[in-house]
């Protein structure tokens, strides 16, 4: 779903607007960023988390290249059934600005 996501906003994107990508992971009920080695444990304050990176994206390419940076990043665990799974739950941000 990311990736049609991501197909849609750069195709409807104006040619004066830019991009950037945000990617955290919550994982024991701790906040990491994704996209910066070492930033983990971030906290919250006024509905935002603090220290979390937001990288420039200027196509479609570089988006993906974050998304899979990030995947690498997650934390996995062996679980019964699934030899590569995730306990955690991320969130992929892409912000405008026109």
């Amino acid at each position: 779903l990311i990736l049609f996501s991501l197909k849609d906003i750069f195709q409807k994107l104006p040619p004066s607007a830019s991009l950037s990508i945000s990617y955290l992971e919550i994982y024991n009920e701790q906040i990491n960023d994704l996209l910066q080695e070492g930033a983990v444990n971030l906290k919250i304050v006024d509905e935002q988390v603090v220290g979390l990176s937001q990288c420039a994206v200027h196509d479609i390419e570089d988006a993906l290249d974050l998304l899979q940076m990030g995947e690498c990043q997650r934390a996995y665990a062996e679980k019964k059934h699934h030899d590569h799974s995730s306990r955690s739950h991320t969130i992929f941000q892409v912000v405008c600005f026109p």
